[in-house]
């Protein structure tokens, strides 16, 4: 129980109460941006899917399409992209009860696993995480959830630790597959596990083995696609210094980092390096190496796609071994002095963490105001060329035939089957879209030649606004916002136009409509 020897800790515990309170309340802020072009990405194929249509997700995106499943029934029953966010919000409260009882498991400590929550709580990636409507909020939950299953079934010797074995299977196959990153946990998770219980891990290989090469098979094609576009192109050059990548990982972990070394020097401390072997310092240690590997990976690939998501795996397990330390700290002995001590340091934490919360949420530019300009402006007629595609194809589903919204730097005009610049400039030459969408996110050069045709073609801006943003989330933090519509009918007939297929899109689009 939480009780400790002598007194209850009541002055800590109200802190622990009220940092939990303060967390909860801004899980519940799900305005707090517009959406990312991500979450607009998959929010439209969670339409899709939910509509019985088919879309490519496994030649470009890291996860199933349970996902979107998931994240599409948010949108559809909870309340549109904020149901799609609340979904989110259940994923992280379920990752908070998998850390507890994984904590839990290493030291049968009600408080320890109290504290070890109410860190991750108030950690500011996971707080924003558990609002954003991605998948990494989902792939974590099912890790988190896996490790106290992994514990158990290596500590038990009856019958019941196959039933942890099982479910530990099926959590770390679903996290792996939701977002295929986590796969590098799977070696060091099962090389402990060999270590502890060589059956169980060899089971345990077996299980989750079987289910990925299932996967693999079964959407072999699509992942060498996924392979060769992405992982050896998009994600493959390095996109930062060692001395960038290194400052940033710091900034995050850097209170967990510092606490998990003082909690191995806190054992050498009190029972000498052979506490260091024994089972508590063991413990300490693998957490430690846990916090490793999607470390590692951004370090040696000096890639900083998703980094900032990606810090919550290393977090979870060093601010477990925080939350040992400050619970053997406070059953030292817990005078007022030391709670109150104790108590700061943790309000401290979450107050930095408030502050790099606040940072990420200006992390991207807001859209909210092309939003409400193309509101009720959307029709089967509307031709659309986006920096960030998705958020029409979001914004325009069952509105628009799929085939009139081109991404502007992937646009084959000519249908050579080339994507060149000539080919934006042509199709802008010729007035094909009627809207223009760019945010200098992606391509901040080529919308330099962008605006200059637009404006030489009698474009005018619906909305037009200069931004900034933080650098959480990429190093280009400056930029201009603008919605651009067509003034003037095409110079040339798009009934037939190769570039939309327009009579083919126009007659499926409309017999889809009327099935509906």
């Amino acid at each position: 129980m939480l009780a400790l020897s002598g007194r209850t800790p009541s002055l800590f515990l109200i802190s622990l109460l009220l940092l939990l309170c303060g967390s909860a309340f801004l899980r519940t802020q799900f305005g707090f941006n517009a959406g990312h072009m991500d979450e607009y990405d998959y929010l439209f194929v969670g339409r899709q899917l939910w509509a019985g249509k088919a879309w490519a997700t496994y030649i470009y995106i890291f996860g199933s399409d349970l996902n979107w499943y998931l994240l599409g029934w948010g949108e559809r029953v909870l309340g549109g992209f904020h149901g799609a966010r609340m979904v989110a919000g259940a994923f992280g409260l379920l990752s908070l009860v998998g850390l507890y009882a994984f904590v839990y498991a290493l030291w049968r400590s009600h408080l320890t696993a109290l504290i070890a929550v109410t860190l991750l709580a108030t950690q500011s990636i996971h707080l924003f995480i558990s609002r954003f409507a991605t998948y990494d909020i989902i792939s974590f939950a099912f890790f988190a959830l896996s490790l106290a299953p992994i514990v158990l079934a290596c500590q038990r010797q009856s019958t019941s630790r196959y039933l942890y074995l099982l479910l530990s299977i099926v959590f770390i196959s679903l996290s792996v597959t939701s977002k295929y990153v986590v796969v590098l946990y799977l070696p060091f998770l099962s090389i402990i596990m060999l270590v502890r219980s060589p059956r169980m891990a060899i089971l345990f290989g077996l299980g989750v083995g079987g289910i990925l090469l299932a996967y693999a098979a079964l959407h072999w094609e699509s992942l060498q696609v996924l392979y060769r576009v992405q992982i050896q192109n998009v994600h493959g050059g390095s996109n930062g210094s060692l001395e960038y990548v290194l400052r940033s990982i710091l900034s995050y972990v850097w209170p967990a980092l510092l606490s998990c070394l003082l909690a191995v020097g806190y054992v050498a401390y009190r029972d000498g390096l052979k506490g260091l072997l024994q089972k508590q310092g063991v413990y300490l240690w693998l957490l430690a190496l846990l916090s490793l590997p999607i470390v590692a990976y951004h370090l040696q690939a000096l890639n900083m796609i998703s980094l900032y998501k990606h810090l919550v795996f290393a977090n979870l397990f060093l601010l477990a071994a925080s939350a040992w330390l400050v619970a053997q700290v406070l059953q030292s002995g817990h005078s007022l002095i030391k709670q109150a001590c104790l108590a700061l340091l943790l309000v401290a934490y979450a107050l930095l963490n408030f502050q790099q919360l606040k940072q990420a949420e200006i992390a991207y530019v807001d859209v909210s105001p092309v939003i409400k300009a193309v509101e009720g402006r959307l029709d089967v007629e509307t031709t659309i060329l986006s920096e960030d595609p998705y958020l029409f194809r979001y914004l325009g589903f069952g509105k628009v035939p799929q085939g009139h919204i081109k991404e502007s730097k992937w646009l084959d005009n000519n249908r050579d089957g080339l994507y060149e610049k000539k080919d934006v400039v042509e199709a802008l030459w010729d007035s094909k879209f009627s809207y223009v969408y760019l945010n200098d996110r992606l391509h901040p050069n080529l919308n330099k030649t962008i605006r200059k045709i637009l404006k030489m073609r009698g474009y005018t801006p619906v909305v037009l606004m200069d931004y900034k943003t933080s650098e959480v989330m990429s190093r280009q933090k400056k930029g201009s916002l603008g919605l651009y519509q067509r003034t003037k009918q095409p110079s040339i007939s798009l009934q037939n136009d190769d570039l939309f297929q327009r009579g083919k899109a126009m007659k499926a689009f409309l017999k889809e409509a009327e099935s509906e």
